[in-house]
């Protein structure tokens, strides 16, 4: 029996793992030891990869050399997709169609994996030699008549069987997706600039360079951070907040019926779940909730009134090198040590309990190892073992190891926790499998970092800082409940204690993580002597605010549907450290305001004098308007004051570094570039009260004198970005930022990347890029029209009676589309 059979519960595998296709296919392909028959791109940085792995400067470097290891291939866009191009080769491709370029088997010589649903492409590169993934039984027989059976597999798309099959991402077809970095992350090569670049895919906008408002940069790799944000922001739902912490990290790929979870509790506790059938929209949530109160016996008792149908198990570390576990079906147990993976314990099945009594088996009795004995709310199977220095504890689901594969997983779990976790996510995302792994080191911890973690991010954006998880670098949230009269800056959030409520059942998503451990120890300072029903509520601002509920044991999570007003106890301001700064930290404040110095110059001070979060987030704010792609900086703010926030406002970097950003962040996160030097594409309007530019109200600097004359145009921008939350700008303060600085207009190219019509009606398309596409216009004295869009007549075209035309166009979208060039028109039947 394979070690992935007894790892599966006694299933036999089909086909042997180091030679069959894997879904996931790994850049470092499972046979790369075959010797290349072409030179590799780069020699140097071949021998790099060897000698490090696949790491950030590595996969950068291959990224960068794209041109010249795809060659022709590049220009097919998302016909020709590459897979591997480990060595400086193209090892794995994905083929739409047989390319017509000039000296084909030239470019794919290297190439020892194929994924097409193309006859064409099987008939022509089925060797014998090379491994084949197809999702047709038309391209299966062509493969299968040249090749062993072993390096061939049939998907079924259609049918939900795809694996094997590297799904591509949803990308704007300027991107030429070349390896998967993290968690929804891809370096792609960027056709429209001709640069490698990082992308982050997602609902909505698929093409932003970046996730919205936080960039991504060069120092990301395919085993950098944690799944890029895997874990939502601190204020999610309470089951998703667990992804990474102290010693220890979590893979999670979920589907919307059968989300597997990892909840955490104090005591260096974990539990993983795993529903059998779809469950109440907020069985996890009540679960992670419950749990995290009654860590003792997890899986035994349960919350009134709630039904759960699945799997868990429970760690618990006792002490350095002891580990406590109960197992209650679906997941399997390994422990890692020297490179390999030991099983520990899996769920036991119906066919074991057969074995175990010594009956007699069946014909086709190996269904039966299907059957698990265990479930949540059954007794589990409770165990305890060692875990020695440099092991690993590695639990997780069969879907595991059965897309990833014993030999890889032992590979990812030799390095950092968080990068294992990284790796494995990654596979289950690409074969779109849902399943988990948590890795636990003999250190392992659930507790929060100490305030003085906070130092450890102050390079900004990088691996380790990014990598480290929202429990494990940014310092816990600290604030007080301050009196009334108690004198500070102007603004500050309220509070107060409302006494006669009855008792109500606690809401799951009413209070975000952070503030509920910070608000529980604020008011047992502020309120050591509360009653069962006493209500706080918190005001952060007029749209915000959260509330608590004192159950007679502790203060819990409240929502309700008014705003109480009477009743009231006590109120207050709401303080954080840095509202009342000590004599050095307001000396150092006032010092910097006056020279304006580096945000970084503030932060020493502020963390000598117990200020950590205020410290953490200038430190990152000054590397974010320094132009550095910065990770984790909402979440930063977050555990900050407003107060301090808008003090900190001239707190400026000198302006020699530019943020190189799409319109499209700037209009769906104007204030996160507030202070910061932008250079993006975009639709410039002049003239009077139409000054405007990205989403900004449009100031130029060193163009002509008086009030710009009024027109529309294309121009590349550099300007400097003012956004203040809560300020507007420009015409009636309308606009929520302000750009002051220089427009060069783009003179309309005469070539550009083809579009579909119905694409760039959906809004679709990369922004500011210029494109080509063809339209039908209502061409009117004074303005085109097209299914609702409206154009101003393009320059150097005269005045004329109203018409029908077909149109050749280049065009731009940003905001709106704007015509750049008219190549060719037609005037159609009235």
């Amino acid at each position: 029996m394979t070690p992935d059979a007894a790892a599966s519960g006694g299933r036999e595998g089909a086909v042997d793992a180091g030679v069959a296709p894997r879904a996931g296919w790994p850049w470092w392909s499972a046979r790369a030891g075959e010797a290349p028959r072409g030179p590799s791109a780069d020699p140097e940085l071949e021998a790099l990869e060897a000698r490090v792995g696949l790491r950030a400067e590595v996969a950068w470097g291959w990224a960068r050399l794209a041109p010249k290891i795809l060659g022709p291939l590049l220009e097919l866009g998302p016909r020709c997709r590459p897979l591997s191009m480990t060595g400086g080769r193209l090892v794995a491709v994905e083929l739409h169609a047989m390319p017509t370029i000039p000296d084909v088997e030239g470019w794919l010589r290297d190439v020892r994996h194929v994924q097409t649903g193309s006859v064409e492409v099987c008939a022509a590169l089925a060797d014998g030699t090379r491994s084949f993934v197809v999702d047709s039984e038309a391209c299966a027989r062509v493969v299968l008549a040249r090749t062993d059976a072993r390096l061939v597999r049939q998907v079924d798309r259609e049918r939900g069987n795809r694996e094997g099959w590297l799904e591509a991402p949803d990308l704007d077809a300027g991107f030429v997706p070349i390896l998967r970095l993290s968690h929804a992350v891809w370096l792609a090569w960027d056709g429209d600039d001709g640069r490698a670049i990082s992308v982050m895919t997602g609902k909505g906008r698929p093409h932003f360079v970046g996730r919205g408002a936080d960039r991504l940069g060069t120092r990301i790799g395919p085993q950098g951070p944690m799944p890029y944000r895997v874990a939502p922001h601190p204020g999610a739902e309470e089951s998703q907040r667990a992804a990474g912490g102290s010693g220890w990290a979590a893979a999670v790929h979920r589907t919307d019926g059968h989300p597997p979870q990892v909840v955490t509790a104090r005591g260096d506790w974990w539990a993983a779940i795993l529903p059998y059938r779809e469950n109440t929209s907020a069985w996890s949530d009540d679960f992670a909730h419950w749990w995290r109160h009654h860590p003792g016996h997890p899986l035994l008792g349960w919350p009134r009134g709630y039904r759960f149908d699945g799997a868990g198990v429970t760690i618990h570390r006792a002490g350095e090198g002891r580990v406590e576990m109960a197992l209650a079906g679906g997941f399997r147990v390994f422990v890692w040590r020297d490179g390999a993976l030991a099983l520990v314990a899996r769920p036991e099945t119906v066919l074991d309990q057969v074995r175990a009594s010594g009956g007699e088996l069946p014909p086709g009795s190996e269904a039966l190892a299907a059957i698990e004995t265990h479930a949540l709310g059954a007794p589990p199977e409770v165990r305890e073992f060692g875990l020695g220095s440099g092991e690993r504890l590695l639990v997780c689901t069969e879907s595991v190891i059965a897309h990833v594969g014993l030999e890889v997983l032992a590979r990812c779990l030799g390095g950092d926790p968080y990068r294992a976790a990284n790796d494995i996510a990654i596979f289950l995302e690409t074969a779109g499998a849902p399943g988990l792994a948590l890795v636990l080191t003999p250190k392992a911890t659930t507790e929060a970092a100490s305030a003085g973690s906070a130092g450890s991010a102050g390079s900004a954006g990088s691996a380790g800082s990014a990598a480290a998880g929202p429990e494990a670098w940014l310092p816990a949230l600290d604030v007080a409940l301050g009196p009334r009269d108690d004198a500070g800056p102007v603004g500050l959030p309220r509070w107060a204690i409302h006494r006669g409520f009855p008792i109500h059942r606690v809401e799951m998503a009413s209070v975000p993580h952070v503030w509920l451990h910070a608000l529980r120890a604020a008011v047992g300072r502020a309120h050591p002597s509360p009653e069962p029903g006493d209500l706080l509520r918190v005001s952060l601002t007029e749209q915000r605010s959260f509330q608590l509920q004192f159950d007679g044991t502790d203060w819990q999570q409240f929502s309700n549907a008014y705003r109480p007003t009477e009743g009231v106890v006590l109120e207050g301001s709401l303080r954080f450290p840095e509202d009342t700064p000590s004599e050095r930290l307001e000396a150092a404040w006032v010092e910097a305001s006056r020279t304006r110095a580096r945000p970084a110059t503030l932060a020493v001070v502020a963390e000598e004098e117990g200020c950590a979060a205020f410290a953490l987030w200038l430190r990152l704010i000054e590397a974010h308007r320094s132009g550095e792609p910065v990770a984790g900086l909402v979440e930063a703010s977050e555990r900050v004051s407003a107060g301090a926030r808008a003090r900190c406002a001239r707190l400026l970097p000198d302006e020699s570094y530019v943020h190189r950003v799409e319109a499209g962040s700037l209009l769906a996160h104007p204030h996160h570039f507030h202070g910061c030097v932008v250079r993006f594409r975009s639709r410039v309007s002049e003239g009077f009260e139409r000054m405007f530019v990205g989403g900004a109200w449009w100031n130029p600097v060193g163009g002509e004198e008086g009030v710009p004359r009024m027109r529309t145009y294309f121009a590349d921008v550099e300007a400097t970005w003012v956004s203040e939350s809560g300020h507007g700008y420009g015409h009636f303060d309308l606009c929520p930022a302000q750009a002051c600085g220089k427009a060069t207009e783009i003179a309309g190219p005469r070539e550009a990347r083809r579009v579909d019509a119905e694409a760039l009606h959906r809004g679709r398309v990369r922004e500011g890029v210029p494109l080509r596409v063809e339209l039908e216009l209502e061409c009117h004295k004074h303005h085109w029209e097209w299914r609702g869009h409206h154009f101003p007549r393009p320059a150097g075209i005269d005045y004329e009676a109203p018409q029908r035309c077909r149109a050749d166009l280049i065009v731009a979208l940003v905001e709106s589309i704007v015509i750049l060039t008219v190549l060719d028109r037609v005037v159609l039947p009235a």
